[in-house]
């Protein structure tokens, strides 16, 4: 049996403000590296490296927040037309085996 090392996901989005989420200003022409769903590198554009294999976004007009995410999502909710319905007809297994699904897809 053989494996093959899947290949790395990298993404290098650069943006025109980056707030860190601390008390320093606004940083100008920032970037920030993604590798294989992991934020690798925030900081100026001239100091983040590219990577050849990285998909690239630039984005002058934004402002982006590292590691901001929705924390209000109803992740067993099912798209159907009586969520709360369906919902409660299912057992609470039921209901954190959907949500677990949909938060790692998100």
């Amino acid at each position: 049996m053989t494996f093959e090392a899947s290949p790395r996901k990298a993404l290098r989005i650069r943006v025109g403000r980056l707030l860190d989420g601390t008390v320093r200003p606004a940083l100008n022409d920032a970037a920030i590296l993604v590798v294989d769903d992991r934020i690798a590198a925030v900081g100026p554009h001239a100091s983040v490296a590219a990577p050849e294999d990285a998909r690239i976004l630039h984005l002058p007009d934004s402002t982006a927040l590292p590691g901001l995410i929705d924390a209000h999502v109803h992740v067993a909710m099912p798209p159907t037309i009586d969520p709360l319905g369906s919902m409660h007809a299912e057992s609470d297994d039921d209901l954190v085996v959907r949500g677990t699904a949909a938060s790692e897809r998100m």
